[in-house]
């Protein structure tokens, strides 16, 4: 789902507010959420997920944005709430496509 709708606005020119709402769509299919479900960027995933569930999160995330979450020491800092993740994928992204512009 994700890779079709990057692939058709451009992954790199994504905007937060973008990742956000396809993130927290991921949530509600993950958690099979309706979409009247609202979800906070500051809830903290761990209240909406369990262990198995985040790490499907952050595998469907390293897939679907071809990024590498979990990779680095401390990356799991970022798993504190969806607006720290929206915020680390949005950085990654940019820095991915600047480093593939090069």
């Amino acid at each position: 789902m994700l890779a079709h709708i990057m692939t058709d606005i451009g992954c790199q020119n994504m905007e937060k507010s973008e990742i956000e709402q396809l993130l927290k769509n991921e949530i509600r299919v993950i958690n099979h959420y309706s979409d009247s479900v609202e979800i906070a960027g500051e809830v903290k995933l761990k209240d909406l997920l369990d262990s198995v569930d985040i790490l499907q999160f952050i595998y469907k995330i390293n897939t679907e944005y071809e990024l590498s979450f979990g990779n680095n020491i401390g990356d799991d800092q970022h798993l504190e709430t969806l607006d720290k993740v929206v915020a680390w994928v949005h950085s990654a992204i940019r820095e991915k496509a600047d480093h593939d512009d090069k």
